[in-house]
């Protein structure tokens, strides 16, 4: 005759119930983060100096004006890229499965 000796399983309910009720708490307070806080103003967050880009907004910028100025237009690319030509032998192997 054979004594089966089981451990108590109350502990391991206990442990899931405590989990699960972990889990509820977190996703709780989650969502209430999420959808009932105020969110942050950019004003707020941003530091005393930057809150004067706003001023920025009413400058007009014409491209052709900068392209157009002595200076960017004297300005040459002293290098030059050479782009090597498409085809097998530049790219790679003809067979990349030959043997060396």
């Amino acid at each position: 005759m054979a004594v089966i000796i089981q451990p108590s399983q109350k502990g391991s309910r206990t442990f899931i119930l405590v989990s699960i009720a972990a889990v509820i708490a977190m996703v709780a307070v989650g969502a209430y983060y999420l959808f009932f806080t105020p969110a942050p103003l950019i004003e707020a967050i941003l530091p005393a100096n930057l809150q004067s880009v706003a001023d920025l907004k009413g400058l007009k910028f014409n491209p052709e004006e900068v392209l157009q100025n002595d200076f960017f237009s004297a300005e040459k690319s002293r290098k030059s890229i050479i782009l090597p030509e498409a085809g097998a032998s530049v790219l790679g192997r003809t067979n990349p499965f030959a043997a060396f």
